[in-house]
């Protein structure tokens, strides 16, 4: 069984359980087996208790979180077994519908049987000379790199437990910050959450939505902790990568910048769902990068929370090696594999003012017109429109 998420409806935010080894709950069992745990914990004159249902898949985890620890790496437990018992009263004592009451129930299943460690996803051997290559693909992201980045892959790399610092990159449009973060992330290989704060408008995305709303659900700070995003295995630390955050806006009663305030700070390692009260969530070791094109607009708290960087200009070189990549990302997405993973220089030299965004359409649209014509390998009137300038032409292809 895998934690990675998957879109499946019925549950509040989280996968089905599959597979023959993956037994259902007996969730009034389950309610006395936490039950006596917890009072286990409280009185040291109990000394037999009840163990929480066992299945194949909590096996599973907890052999590969030990596993993990053998190789010196660390796990970290982002959510307390017993705090389940509260989000099964929660149910009982709410206005809670059958349907919302079924999605609790199996979001509680599932986090029983995935258990509650998730590795703190530590850099590779070669950690130092890849951050060496991506701060060469990435010049103008050396203060990133350097005072940020760096320190926090150099304790991780020892065996230590730190809460990296949040980033705040701000920056021009196109001046690449969203794709330095992905790149990092991709490079860490770790699950990446990215959001456009420009049309956020409640809280709701971040920290979930409440049972007393009839829609309740979990939000992506949970969803990701608990089962990863697609395709890629939940872990302590993944990175949000929070697009545009000067131009957050939407009603104050549902600020969506609100839920940062305690995230960005040690008080994280106690985050607390809306739709599951009372299971609190170890989200301190969340790498937060912000990007935004000012600082005016951002309010005092986030400022005071983040580490600022302005990000310059992109330098040609720079231009050309950002395109180049986004133009292999696109290639790589479609998964053909005949299609070359070329680009002419004019293309890039031509699209240099192009942002990141509009950039990468223009490639989507040429790959098509490419294969429209039977071909695999794009020219440069693949990327002419008719409302396009034409491309400059330079002395080299």
């Amino acid at each position: 069984m895998s934690n990675a998420i998957d879109e499946n409806e019925g549950v509040a935010g989280a996968p089905e359980a599959g597979g023959s080894g993956a037994a259902r709950v007996d969730f009034e069992q389950l309610r006395l087996s936490l039950a006596e745990s917890a009072k286990a914990e409280s009185s040291p004159k109990t000394k037999e208790t009840k163990a929480p249902p066992i299945t194949m898949a909590r096996v599973r985890k907890q052999k590969e979180a030990d596993r993990k620890k053998a190789e010196g790496g660390v796990a970290v437990q982002v959510f307390r077994p017993e705090h389940l018992l509260a989000a099964l009263d929660g149910v009982s004592v709410r206005s809670v519908d059958s349907d919302q009451s079924g999605r609790i129930k199996k979001t509680v299943e599932l986090l029983i049987q995935l258990g509650p460690d998730r590795a703190l996803s530590a850099p590779g051997p070669a950690w130092q000379s890849e951050l060496d290559e991506l701060q060469e693909c990435f010049p103008s992201f050396a203060r990133a790199i350097e005072e940020v980045v760096r320190p926090s892959l150099a304790i991780l790399s020892a065996g230590g437990v730190a809460r990296p610092t949040p980033l705040l990159l701000v920056g021009s449009p196109g001046a690449g910050k969203s794709f330095f973060a992905a790149t990092l992330a991709n490079m860490l290989k770790v699950p990446i959450v990215r959001m456009d704060m420009s049309s956020a408008t409640m809280s709701c995305t971040l920290s979930g939505l409440g049972l007393h709303w009839a829609n309740s659900s979990p939000g992506e700070v949970f969803r990701t902790l608990a089962f990863g995003r697609a395709g890629v295995y939940a872990t302590a630390n993944p990175v949000f990568v929070l697009d545009e955050i000067d131009k957050a806006g939407g009603d104050l009663r549902f600020d969506p910048v609100g839920p940062l305030h305690a995230l960005l700070e040690e008080s994280a390692k106690y985050f607390e769902d809306e739709s599951l009260p009372g299971v609190v969530m170890n989200a301190g070791h969340i790498r937060w990068i912000l990007t935004a094109n000012a600082t005016s607009t951002i309010t005092r708290p986030i400022l005071s929370r983040t580490h600022v960087v302005h990000v310059p200009e992109l330098s040609e070189i720079e231009s050309r090696h950002v395109r180049t990549r986004i133009f292999s990302g696109v290639v790589d997405s479609l998964e053909i594999p005949e299609f070359e993973n070329w680009i002419p220089q004019s293309v890039l030299h031509g699209f240099a003012d192009m942002g990141p965004r509009e950039f990468k359409t223009r490639c989507v649209m040429a790959i098509g017109k490419t294969l429209a014509r039977g071909k695999y390998r794009v020219s440069e009137n693949d990327f002419a429109t008719g409302l396009s300038k034409p491309v400059r032409k330079i002395g080299f292809m």
